[in-house]
């Protein structure tokens, strides 16, 4: 408050006057002052704090400086909950990828070339992180898709559902199978990469999104030579071609995804 105003009524008229219709404050303050006060008749003296209070719901952040706000902790929460399902299939690939990578970038590849690739595949998700939230906060989608999102089904619906069901009952069942028939514990990463990509190329014609089905074939091939390299007795290299390779497919694919949103 103007400190004319505060010198005139004392801090307890103040608090008594805070919020109240502006003709009032001006009434008083003549009685007080006299008309020559008149020059201090400033709508901006004697702000409405109640508008201020009112705008502001239980969500919003505090006021800092430079005019703006800090997003309060559940305005950053709700922004989480509420990411776009294209941003949430990119986090999923990515995470998966960088699991990848960090579980297969091992022997026989040298030492400074699997530590090279594993700080690479986490430089890459925090990428995709950061790249994908802006792209959401700018209200991003994919090219093409607000004209023909109404022709697409959901991306989260019951057919999604079961071929992620189906995905999980062949990993686990074909590794349990080939842990019966004492095939190299190798072989389990050849066998992830190839149910893994046909997943994928199954979600593309699920999801009528055909770039979806550009990293299933990739890994879908690696995981096929993965196998191949199995019955042909090369095992060691599995890991990197199925795995390693697998997983920088898919960080390669979903930073490209969250970059043209």
């Amino acid at each position: 408050m103007h400190p004319d105003l505060l010198g005139a009524f004392g801090r307890r008229d103040v608090h008594r006057l805070r919020g109240a219709p502006r003709g009032r404050v001006d009434d008083e303050f003549r009685s007080l002052q006299g008309e020559d006060a008149g020059h201090l008749r400033d709508p901006h003296l004697v702000p409405d704090h109640r508008a201020d209070h009112a705008d502001r719901g239980p969500g919003d952040g505090d006021a800092v400086a430079g005019g703006g706000r800090r997003p309060a902790p559940q305005v950053v929460v709700n922004r989480i909950v509420r990411m776009s399902p294209q941003l949430l299939g990119l986090l999923v690939g990515s995470a998966f990828g960088t699991a990848f990578v960090l579980a297969n970038a091992g022997e026989p590849l040298p030492g400074a070339v699997g530590i090279a690739l594993r700080v690479l595949a986490v430089l890459c998700l925090a990428a995709v992180v950061v790249v994908g939230f802006r792209g959401d906060r700018r209200g991003g989608t994919e090219r093409g898709g607000t004209e023909r999102g109404d022709a697409r089904p959901a991306w989260f619906g019951p057919r999604f559902g079961l071929v992620v069901v189906a995905e999980f009952a062949l990993i686990f069942g074909g590794i349990a199978v080939l842990r019966a028939l004492d095939a190299p514990q190798e072989v389990n990463v050849a066998w992830i990469a190839l149910i893994v990509g046909l997943h994928f190329v199954v979600l593309a014609r699920v999801w009528k999104r055909g770039a979806i089905a550009v990293p299933g074939v990739v890994l879908s091939g690696l995981g096929a030579a993965g196998m191949i390299m199995a019955a042909a007795s090369s095992v060691e290299w599995i890991p990197f071609v199925s795995g390693a390779l697998s997983g920088v497919t898919l960080l390669a694919g979903s930073l490209y995804g969250a970059a043209r949103r």
